[in-house]
């Protein structure tokens, strides 16, 4: 048995199985947040520093940025920002730090790969410990 396909039915099911098919072009990037270590096997004493850097970001103004660290092996000592504008200093409670930076007037936000803050911590003891980001809340120009 030999089946032909009209033209017009033919045309509507490709274009219908074209429109299921992924595009990069069509299809935004979402962020993607990553952590990198200054060293991967610090001694007592030393001072580690752990950078934090968006990805895919867009007309990003402000930040919130939220890690869980292990007090147990790690001393909190500071954080920092190498954006213009205002951080806000964070204070630990318990295992947890929350870091904020804003820029400040009438500007546009960053875009693409932004380094957004490093956090300072001291090493207390031996053995492993862990610092992971746990939530990332981005604020456009429009505010």
């Amino acid at each position: 048995m030999n089946l032909k396909w009209p033209p017009i039915l033919l045309s509507i099911v490709m274009i219908l199985l074209y429109g299921l098919q992924p595009s990069a072009a069509m299809a935004a990037q979402s962020p993607s947040f990553k952590l990198a270590f200054s060293t991967s096997a610090p001694t007592v004493g030393q001072s580690v520093t752990v950078t934090v850097t968006g990805s895919n970001l867009s007309d990003v103004y402000g930040y919130e940025v939220n890690f869980v660290y292990d007090k147990k092996v790690l001393m909190f000592k500071s954080a920092k920002s190498t954006a213009k504008g205002f951080s806000v200093s964070p204070t630990p409670k318990e295992d947890r730090i929350v870091f904020a930076h804003t820029k400040t007037g009438e500007v546009a936000g960053d875009s693409g790969s932004i380094e957004l803050c490093t956090l300072t911590f001291e090493v207390l003891a031996e053995g492993d410990a862990s610092v992971k980001l746990t939530d990332v809340k981005l604020v456009d120009s429009k505010l």
